[in-house]
């Protein structure tokens, strides 16, 4: 058997993990991998829009965190022109892989205006809508190349003014888009030990424009079941998965091999060995090899796809 978590090598000059790192550790995910053949797009979106900093950038990686250099930070990857790109989905409801990262704002016409300045486009317009209790303002912003980044604004109860939510605050979710919502919801909770933090059914009303595009006189009959899970209930960050009921979502995005757009997420760990044993108890497979990741030099790292194509990283920060 290969055992993860073995050895690390520090060919390069490195960085200790930020403190936000190692409280997140067994908690919510780190980074979100984004891998892209020009990242001008999506680095002028994170420091004209989202008000984050492009930090230590390589010759091909960028980190990009907000002023704290907190967990839900972006690692943009670049890829060889030459490589293969899978075809964007036709529809934004299009289940498999991770389809955006969330974030949240305290003027999110203000970030739908910025974007598309900049080139991007938006799902629909901001959509009004009550969700759990909240009165809600929610944009899914997309970039020329489909990467999804998704704005809430609350308007009731309001969140606090701060100075990040004038433009974006660091990413706290990510969405996954499935077919078979139990299906998922053994592999993260059973297979994976995550929590199940809140799980339900959500519905527009009739005639309701919807964020994801759905036209407005379908949106209101077709109902949204979702699960978030995350490694802790009161962890960072978490994932939502969620799937459209009745609503035809074309060919499942099996995104294994996934060369663009947001491929990853990653989860800093205590023991990489016990992701292993859990994968290994339910005879899931798994991958181990080593990562660059600057500044913090080259860390071994555990891969695992979920059954519709989420990719999820492992990484033990010592």
């Amino acid at each position: 058997m290969l055992f993860c978590g073995m050895s690390w090598s520090f060919a390069e000059p490195v960085e200790p993990f930020p403190d936000s790192y190692r409280a997140a550790r067994d908690a919510g995910w780190a980074e979100a991998v984004i891998r892209v053949e020009d990242p001008t797009s999506i680095i002028a979106f994170s420091e004209q829009v989202g008000g984050w900093r492009v930090r230590h950038p390589a010759v091909s990686q960028w980190w990009i965190t907000d002023e704290t250099q907190g967990v839900g930070a972006l690692r943009v990857l670049k890829a060889p022109s030459e490589q293969a790109r899978g075809a964007p989905p036709d529809e934004p409801w299009t289940a498999g892989g991770l389809f955006s990262v969330m974030t949240r704002s305290n003027d999110a016409q203000r970030a739908y205006r910025a974007a598309l300045d900049l080139g991007w486009s938006a799902v629909a317009p901001p959509v009004s809508l009550n969700f759990s209790g909240l009165s809600l303002v929610n944009v899914i912003l997309r970039s020329p190349d489909h990467i999804y980044v998704s704005v809430y604004e609350r308007l009731s109860p309001r969140l606090a003014d701060a100075a990040d939510l004038d433009q974006l605050r660091r990413p706290f979710n990510s969405m996954q888009v499935v077919q078979d919502l139990q299906r998922a919801r053994r592999f993260y909770e059973q297979t994976l030990g995550f929590t199940v933090i809140a799980a339900g059914r959500f519905q527009l009303p009739a005639d309701s424009p919807s964020n994801f595009g759905i036209p407005q006189g379908l949106a209101g009959s077709v109902p949204l079941d979702y699960l978030i899970v995350g490694p802790s209930a009161t962890g960072p960050t978490q994932i939502e998965v969620v799937s459209f009921l009745g609503l035809s979502q074309g060919v499942s995005r099996e995104l294994k091999h996934l060369q663009f757009g947001l491929i990853a997420l990653r989860f800093p760990v205590s023991s990489l060995q016990s992701v292993q044993a859990k994968l290994t108890a339910a005879h899931y497979p798994y991958q181990c090899d080593t990562v660059s990741m600057p500044p913090f030099g080259t860390v071994e790292r555990l891969t695992v796809h979920s059954p519709e194509g989420a990719r999820l990283e492992f990484f033990e920060v010592p």
